[in-house]
């Protein structure tokens, strides 16, 4: 079974605009002008149960709007949601105990309180007993490290301790679907490493399926085996992260460490036409990029050998982030699909 499944999803604004100056004031009570916005323009695609898919799109392309509506907070203007085989809208009680949400820029955590007290707190409005959400928080615990700051009041938290103590109140219920909005939002490098290990880890052992919608290309190439891309309310790719970098890797960097400096003639003498650039280079070391649609790496490895004894060589692909820029290039601001 599918746990979501969306066809044809639309969602449209309507914004009543003011008119300028006292009159024009007057007549919008009775002739009011309206601003129409498309934030969801017919978009598809679908979650497999135990699966995990990154959600991705600028600020103002639809996401946030698109969890919404999984979540039932909004209501579509029109198409077909259905999320664990319900409607969202219609079932928003129900839904609710089958799903765990969180965003990044919102707490479910009473500040003034410890977690302790938020978690019963939560297991009450889930109408769990006392027992089971002392049961849990200890699972929880022992997974996400909280054990020494259960009873510490939430505001005297760092970042990324609240962080895995939203996660561990959004698992509390033991949902089978997770939506995470940005759920890394301002934690520093170590933390989000350890925040992202954690989800791999719960959605390993507790068979969870999982939308994940952040601006942050490292939680999604950490989790997400698949990725939806959304540009302007419309789906512009919706495939395998492997099948994105294949399909649009552009250029490739190629860095070599030589054992002893390099004379200039001979970097002057390679040849550049083979769809390759040297953008920089040392005494000892040589950067190239690489165009894989003109240039072929293996006669550039040759050349670059060509120059002296190698001692180290590293050869990388484009960010995912360069990527995800050129495709919205490539889709233009109207959202039309480029795949």
């Amino acid at each position: 079974m599918k746990t979501i499944e969306i066809c044809d999803l639309k969602k449209v604004y309507r914004t009543k605009v003011k008119k300028r100056g006292l009159m024009g004031g007057f007549r919008s009570i009775f002739t009011p002008s309206y601003k129409i916005t498309e934030a969801l323009r017919g978009i598809d695609f679908s979650l497999e149960q135990g699966h995990a898919i990154g959600f991705i799109g600028p600020n103002g392309s639809g996401k946030s709007t698109t969890i919404k509506i999984l979540t039932g907070i909004l209501h579509p203007t029109s198409g077909m949601v259905s999320v664990m085989g319900l409607e969202p809208s219609l079932a928003r009680q129900r839904l609710s105990c089958q799903i765990g949400v969180m965003f990044g820029q919102r707490s479910q955590l009473l500040l003034h309180l410890p977690p302790a007290d938020s978690f019963m707190l939560l297991g009450s409005i889930f109408d769990l007993s006392p027992a089971r959400v002392r049961e849990r928080v200890r699972e929880l615990s022992a997974k996400l490290g909280l054990d020494d700051i259960l009873h510490t009041p939430t505001r005297k938290l760092s970042l990324g301790q609240r962080m895995r103590c939203e996660l561990a109140a959004t698992l509390l219920h033991r949902p089978k679907l997770l939506l995470l909005d940005e759920p890394s939002i301002g934690l520093d490098v170590v933390a989000k490493q350890s925040f992202r290990n954690l989800v791999k880890d719960l959605l390993k052992h507790e068979g969870l399926s999982l939308v994940l919608a952040s601006h942050d290309m490292g939680d999604i190439e950490s989790v997400c085996p698949q990725v939806v891309l959304i540009n302007s309310g419309s789906i512009v790719f919706d495939g395998s992260l492997r099948t994105l970098k294949s399909k649009y890797v552009g250029s490739k960097t190629i860095n070599v460490q030589y054992v002893n400096e390099l004379g200039g003639a001979g970097l002057s003498d390679m040849k550049t036409s083979a769809g390759f650039k040297i953008v920089a280079s040392t005494d000892t070391s040589v950067s190239c990029l690489l165009d894989r649609k003109s240039g072929s790496i293996g006669s550039v490895i040759a050349q670059l050998a060509n120059l002296g004894e190698i001692h180290d060589i590293s050869v990388a692909d484009e960010s995912l982030e360069d990527i995800v820029g050129r495709i919205y290039s490539m889709a233009g601001r109207n959202g039309d699909a480029v795949v």
